[in-house]
């Protein structure tokens, strides 16, 4: 019996042994196989823009050339810029890990990007997905004809008609931190006192919520706000995730907000929406608008503003209208023939609401707070400019007995120029992302732009062009006398971008920044660049 089992285990070893040279062999076959699959792929993506015959930077694999914005030592911003500064013609190639994506430099061609051909350019190529993540069907991600439908239905929502009545619920908040600045000590750090007064706006004026964040840094509102910007490798992978691969994103039901946002501004639109409608209230902000919209489709009280409508080009050789807004009077493009509306007037649901309300949260709480820090630092770095800015606020005030308003904050030429170049020099986004829908002829050359390609244009790099604006990190409001915006080409200054995708809520937010620095360069508030200084010399020791 044991020599039979010792016989047995010895055959099988010798069977194993021998099959042993053959799994090894498959296993090295299999491997060798995926490689050169692996290089094959690589080396078909990677020569995309050499088989175009367009000039393109040399990707590294498997990052693109995109190794620093993924390993954060830059932000997408300044990714962009460093490709916009090494490209020496009107457009190159590069590629964003995988993805190639055209950067576009050339003023001109921008243009028609934006608005010439914006039929062949209306998408952005965003994450979308309203099933499972209800929040990012808003109107910048949006596409096709569901874009057209929701820009239709709120493009009218920001005329100046409209600011100017949401005009009380701002001037309010502005004097909530006039207040709560003089009740502070000498030196305040204005970066989360700016953060916390955003927020109390962005809700007062999208929600109808006086959240007042600035007595109460704890506030639902506030404590929502950080964590959506909260850095750390989890938003960090959810953001390039579905900004790369929306797809692969949807598939795989990531959302693109950190756990318990969605349900939050859910519940805050829900219960705002029912209180309302309950007790029969209207107050004079975005909430109330959208719940127009939710209703009847359509805003019922007056004509949509003709300057929110019309585009800033008015020699687009080709009227998009017909592609971005179907559904607009002919009286905004003299020579169009009446179009006839494409869709059916339908109001919009509550999850659309929700969004719609969300998205103006998130662009504006952040990107405001931000800005007025930076336009403050320069103020502070440049005491003549803040002389005369003062003195400008002081005498527009003085002929408007001492109150802020629609018209005092219209009428002040140098904040305007102030604001401008520091949208210049800080723009809130660094670059616009557009998406070829139709195969496209590049002006002038044999090159064919194939649909899907991705667009990129960097407002960083353009910003900071010597080309259009000389010494470009100085800091100089008086790029943007009429003049001197006369001399330079359109689409080189485009903070909220250009044409029928232009940020729809660009005047909301510019005179919510005014009224900011309307208050906080009024008498008895003073802004130094002596601790700037300390600081700096701290970081270098």
């Amino acid at each position: 019996m044991l020599t039979f089992l010792t016989d047995s285990v010895n055959s099988n070893s010798l069977s194993i042994a021998q099959q042993t040279p053959k799994m090894v062999w498959f296993v090295l076959g299999f491997v060798a196989i995926f490689l050169i699959a692996v290089y094959a792929y690589n080396r078909f993506i990677y020569t995309y823009w050499w088989r175009q015959g367009i000039p393109y930077i040399s990707p590294s694999v498997p990052f693109g050339n995109f190794w620093n914005v993924i390993t954060q030592r830059e932000c997408f911003a300044e990714g962009y810029r460093a490709i916009y500064d090494r490209c020496t013609g009107p457009w190159v190639g590069f590629f964003l890990l995988h993805k190639p994506v055209l950067m576009v430099k050339d003023p001109e061609l921008i243009r028609t990007i934006l608005m010439k051909n914006f039929a062949n350019f209306h998408d952005r190529g965003m994450y979308v997905d309203e099933k499972n993540d209800p929040l990012s069907a808003h109107l910048f991600s949006l596409s096709g004809q569901k874009w057209r439908k929701l820009r239709a239905q709120l493009t009218s929502t920001f005329s100046s008609g409209k600011l100017k009545r949401m005009t009380p619920i701002m001037v309010s908040c502005t004097e909530d931190l006039n207040l709560h600045l003089q009740e502070c000590e000498d030196v305040v750090e204005l970066k989360e006192i700016l953060a916390s007064f955003s927020t109390d706006v962005i809700a007062s004026c999208a929600f109808g919520i006086q959240c007042n964040s600035l007595r109460d840094p704890n506030a639902e509102f506030r404590k929502w706000g950080r964590k959506m910007f909260e850095p750390g490798p989890e938003n960090t992978f959810r953001s390039i995730l579905c900004f790369l691969y929306p797809s692969v994103a949807s598939i795989l039901r990531v959302r693109s907000m950190v756990s318990g946002v969605t349900e939050f501004f859910q519940s805050v639109v829900r219960e705002t929406i029912e209180y309302r409608e309950t007790k029969n209230i209207s107050r004079p902000d975005f909430m109330q608008l959208l719940i127009q919209l939710k209703n009847h489709g359509e805003l019922q009280d007056d004509e949509p503003d003709k300057q929110t409508l019309l585009s800033t080009d008015k020699t687009s050789e080709k009227c998009y209208y017909s592609c971005s807004a179907p559904y607009y009077p002919s009286w905004q493009n003299p020579g169009c023939q009446p179009i006839k509306i494409l869709f059916d007037i339908v109001g919009l649901t509550e999850n659309e609401v929700t969004a719609q309300a969300f998205v103006f949260f998130f662009a504006g709480f952040e990107t405001s707070s931000t800005t007025i820090n930076f336009c403050l630092y320069e103020l502070a770095m440049n005491q003549d400019i803040q002389a005369r800015l003062r003195k400008e606020i002081s005498l527009v005030l003085d002929q408007h007995d001492g109150k802020i308003s629609y018209e005092a904050v219209q009428s002040m030429e140098y904040l305007d120029r102030v604001v401008a170049e520091t949208l210049r020099k800080y723009p809130p986004l660094g670059w616009l992302n557009r998406e070829c829908t139709s195969n496209f002829a590049l002006p002038g050359t044999p090159f064919i732009l194939e649909k899907g390609t991705g667009i990129v244009i960097s407002l960083l790099g353009m910003h900071r062009d010597p080309r259009y604006y000389p010494d470009p990190d100085r800091f100089d409001p008086e790029r943007f006398t009429e003049e001197n915006k006369k001399s330079r080409p359109h689409c080189t200054y485009m903070p909220f971008g250009e044409g029928p995708r232009i940020c729809i809520g660009a005047s909301f937010l510019n005179m919510f920044r005014f009224k900011v620095w309307s208050t906080a360069n009024q008498d008895g508030v003073g802004i130094s660049c002596a601790l700037i200084q300390v600081s700096a010399v701290s970081s270098n020791t």
